[in-house]
Parts: C-alpha cells; sequence; structure tokens
C-alpha cells in the first residue's frame, strides 16, 4: 500500500509539473508557398518563450526551396481566445545562395487555429538590401516583399 502512494504521489507530481509547464516553450514548424519574384515552397519554424498569458516571443527562421534562401530573425505573438493570432518581427538575417546579400527587414503575420493541431497562417516579409553582391557584380540595394501563406503545427 505504501508503494501505491509513493507511485501515485509520483505521477501525480510529474502530472503537476507538465500542466505548469505546457505553454511556457512554443514550438511551430510550418511548409507552405511564398509569393515573390520567384514562387516557391518554404518551410520554416518558430520557437519561443510565453512571456504573459497571451504573449510570446522567440525567434523564427524560412528556409526557400527553390532558391535556397534562409530568412531569420526574431517575433512577439500575441494569442487571442477567440482563435485568431497575430505576431510581428524583424528579420535580422538573410543568406542567399551564391550571393553576398545583407537584408533585413519587418514581417507582419495573422493566424487561425480554430483546426485541431493545425494553424493556417498568413505573412508578409519585407525584405531591405544595402548592397547585392552576386560573384564579381555589385547592384545597388532595394526591396522584396514577400507574401507567404503557410500550414504550420503549434507545439
Amino acid at each position: 500500500m505504501k508503494k501505491m502512494k509513493t507511485v501515485l504521489l509520483a505521477f501525480a507530481a510529474v502530472f503537476m509539473m507538465s500542466q505548469s509547464a505546457h505553454g511556457l516553450v512554443n514550438l511551430e514548424p510550418f511548409i507552405g508557398y511564398a509569393a515573390d519574384d520567384a514562387d516557391e515552397a518554404v518551410f520554416g519554424g518558430r520557437v519561443g518563450f510565453s512571456v504573459l498569458p497571451m504573449v510570446s516571443a522567440g525567434v523564427q527562421a524560412n528556409y526557400f526551396l527553390d532558391t535556397e534562401n534562409l530568412f531569420g530573425g526574431v517575433y512577439a505573438m500575441v494569442t487571442l481566445p477567440v482563435l485568431i493570432r497575430g505576431w510581428v518581427g524583424y528579420d535580422f538575417f538573410s543568406d542567399y545562395e551564391n550571393s553576398s546579400v545583407d537584408g533585413k527587414g519587418p514581417y507582419f503575420g495573422v493566424g487561425f487555429t480554430g483546426l485541431p493541431f493545425i494553424s493556417l497562417n498568413l505573412e508578409y516579409h519585407i525584405q531591405n538590401f544595402d548592397d547585392i553582391t552576386v560573384g564579381s557584380t555589385t547592384v545597388d540595394g532595394g526591396e522584396s516583399k514577400i507574401l507567404m501563406l503557410t500550414v504550420g503545427l503549434p507545439l
């Protein structure tokens, strides 16, 4: 009987710790479609922490499959109790294949979380480039606007 109480107490402690830790760490892999100069598939993820009951912040990375571009930055997200969430972020780096690009810029997103375990997301990225070097050719910087439609799995 004493062993049974000890086992039940251990399970209760683990259950209570998992319930209090639930929601503190946010992880969301996603895959989708990016509409820009080269329409292509994209995948990536968000990793963050809840800082308030409906607010989280963290890092996000996007990898574009056809052009092999990688963007990364930080975000802050608000999750509303009406199955909608919104976030703003800033891409601090972008890595373009076979080029030296210093692209940075803000992004904005909204997501619908009404489906179990799935989030339908729409993001708008604005990449500002100082100078673009491809091989030995340098071109004056510009701006790239990317609209992404993704399906995420918030864990």
